[in-house]
């Protein structure tokens, strides 16, 4: 089968046997894998979790082999990446996306045209897809999941302006769920990636919300950027009482500095959020049942593998937000 790697910051498409199964386990053919903001800053500048090898890890396929009674041949299916013991400290505390053995039960290599689901991630976080949901756009519920778990790391009970650092499809994914109970407003540096959605209904409140100047009495900022620059700046000007949300990564050799006396007398909440808990996949889960047709705007292009190095290149320059990526021709 092919399979895209990940070697040294260069993607190469190899052919390699069909993954063989282990009791518990079930293999898909895969109808799509959507690429997303990890993937991409894997190939830009590494990852210390994912590092080189397989990657993709949000997906969609039919079962074509399977060893675990929850499931048959010819289930369409789709799921989260990963899945928890339940039984370590981090579980006890329902920090489960912490589990200590959460990288020997994830899923990576969704780029390919048959991927392996281990038991523990079928049994606990493999799904059925519905019907009226496509194949493109089910994958979405893994960084869906994400920004719920950071939604409720924030507790917003109380808060009302929120302002989101970057334009990309996480920040985007923010906006949709908090706009109806908040005043959301999204700051990027450029305004590329908002107009590729044009088309989506909700463009003209999104094209609104956007501002150039991150100035400004926001009760909670969320950084989607993951930049060293724009963060160094927003610490230096966060108002009292104010929270901000560090979702996304950032190269680690880098070090923030901020004033603890500032801080401390005017009480500003640094806040970290890391993949997902059984509850978030929950909430993203009835999100994407009840608006999947507005998500899958999200995903602006699609590609077949073969020519996968072009999405990344197309993220890189701002002119996609999620690619599509497809095995073969469906």
């Amino acid at each position: 089968m092919l399979c895209a790697y990940l070697n040294n910051g260069k993607i190469e498409i190899k052919d390699i046997e069909i993954p063989t199964l282990n009791d518990g386990d079930v293999l898909i053919k895969v109808k799509y894998a959507l690429t997303d903001g990890t993937d991409l800053k894997t190939y830009l500048r590494g990852h210390y979790i994912l590092k080189d090898g397989p990657f993709g890890h949000e997906y969609s396929g039919i079962v074509v082999e399977t060893k675990n009674e929850k499931f048959k041949i010819g289930d369409e299916v789709f799921g989260i990446n990963s899945a928890y013991c339940g039984n370590c400290k981090f579980c006890k505390q329902n920090r489960e996306n912490l589990c200590i053995y959460l990288k020997d039960n994830i899923v990576v290599g969704a780029y390919a045209e048959y991927l392996k689901i281990p038991k523990l991630v079928a049994d606990k976080n493999l799904f059925i897809k519905p019907e009226e949901i496509s194949f493109k756009v089910a994958p979405i519920i893994e960084p869906l999941s994400c920004v719920f778990h950071g939604i409720e790391k924030l507790n917003l009970i109380g808060f009302e302006k929120i302002l989101i650092l970057g334009s990309g499809s996480i920040g985007i994914m923010f906006f949709l769920i908090l706009k109806e109970n908040f005043e959301v407003k999204i700051y990027s540096r450029s305004k590329k990636r908002i107009e590729l959605l044009k088309s989506a209904p909700f463009y003209e409140e999104l094209n609104n919300s956007f501002v150039q100047n991150y100035q400004g009495d926001y009760d909670v900022i969320i950084d989607t950027t993951g930049s060293f620059e724009l963060l160094s700046e927003i610490l230096k000007s966060l108002p009292k009482g104010s929270k901000i949300l560090l979702f996304a990564g950032m190269e680690k050799d880098k070090f923030l500095t901020f004033n603890q006396s500032y801080f401390h007398y005017n009480e500003i909440d640094i806040i970290s959020s890391f993949h997902q808990t059984p509850s978030s996949v929950k909430k993203a889960y009835q999100f994407l049942i009840k608006n999947h047709e507005l998500l899958e705007y999200l995903i602006t292009h699609e590609i077949e593998l073969k020519d996968i190095i072009l999405a990344f290149e197309l993220m890189k320059e701002g002119k996609a937000l999620k690619v599509a990526i497809f095995p073969s021709k469906l």
